[in-house]
């Protein structure tokens, strides 16, 4: 691991380790580095954006639910059930560290940084807040249209309230197979957890919950510079992304030179 003192566990393994290691449940933030005064501007929390799921890039949020070529009759009656999907603060997480469209998309072409955070401690640390694997699919689920018939059809309480519980997952938690790149992880979180700034909704995660940060291979001095002192002050580990030259998978270094994988 990272020579950091107390640095906490990561999912990244020393490169001559077999990738076989266990799975750890550490998620990432890719940033851009513009925004690392605005992410780390408290010394005890990090600050993440939220968003409300018909504010995303994708054009098909929230739609990816039932099949709306359904009977009519049915369909007026899930129109009366679900109405507006409600909107909930959301912020996104990738699986992987390591995905090059997520560091130039959303890591300003590699000049950012990406955090790792344990997803146990932000768990904990948020109340009544959902966390899930984004599933990619370019057509709604068959389960939800027959759970659909059984809450119209038979009429019983349950399945309305198992159709509205299903249809609010999958809204949230699903998206077209073009965007599978990501290896979105999603957190959905109160409205109370989430003070406005103006036109931002944020969500501030105590420091606790970092376990390294990462530098872009095409970050400057002052951004690496300002990691490795936020690592330090955090009590987690730095690494730095590297692009090999015999493979078309990154790895990253620690501050030593110690190369390191992320298990794929």
């Amino acid at each position: 691991m990272a020579k950091i003192p107390n640095a906490r566990k990561t999912n990244l393994t020393k490169k001559r380790i077999s990738r076989t290691a266990v799975k750890s449940k550490n998620i990432y933030k890719y940033v851009g580095p513009e925004r690392f005064d605005a992410v780390f501007q408290s010394a005890n929390f990090s600050t993440l954006k939220c968003s409300l799921p018909g504010d995303f890039n994708d054009p098909y949020e929230l739609f990816l639910t039932i099949d709306f070529n359904e009977r009519p009759d049915a369909l007026a009656y899930y129109a009366d059930l679900i109405g507006d999907l409600p909107q909930h603060p959301t912020t996104c997480f990738s699986r992987s560290p390591i995905v090059l469209p997520m560091w130039a998309h959303y890591a300003q072409n590699l000049s950012g940084f990406v955090i790792e955070f344990s997803e146990d401690e932000l768990a904990r640390g948020i109340s009544e807040s959902t966390f899930d694997d984004v599933t990619y699919s370019d057509s709604p689920k068959s389960e939800l249209s027959e759970m659909l018939y059984r809450a119209y059809v038979i009429g019983k309480f349950r399945y309305a309230y198992f159709l509205q519980r299903g249809v609010l997952h999958t809204a949230y938690f699903t998206k077209a197979s073009c965007w599978s790149y990501e290896q979105e992880r999603r957190l959905v979180v109160p409205t109370s957890a989430t003070p406005q700034e103006g036109q931002l909704t944020l969500l501030d995660v105590p420091c606790s919950c970092i376990t390294s940060v990462i530098a872009g291979p095409r970050a400057g001095e002052r951004t690496k510079q300002l990691l490795a002192q936020r690592a330090k002050h955090v009590g987690c580990n730095y690494f730095e992304l590297r692009i090999g030259r015999s493979s078309a998978i990154p790895f990253l270094v620690d501050q030593t030179g110690q190369p390191f994988i992320h298990p794929r």
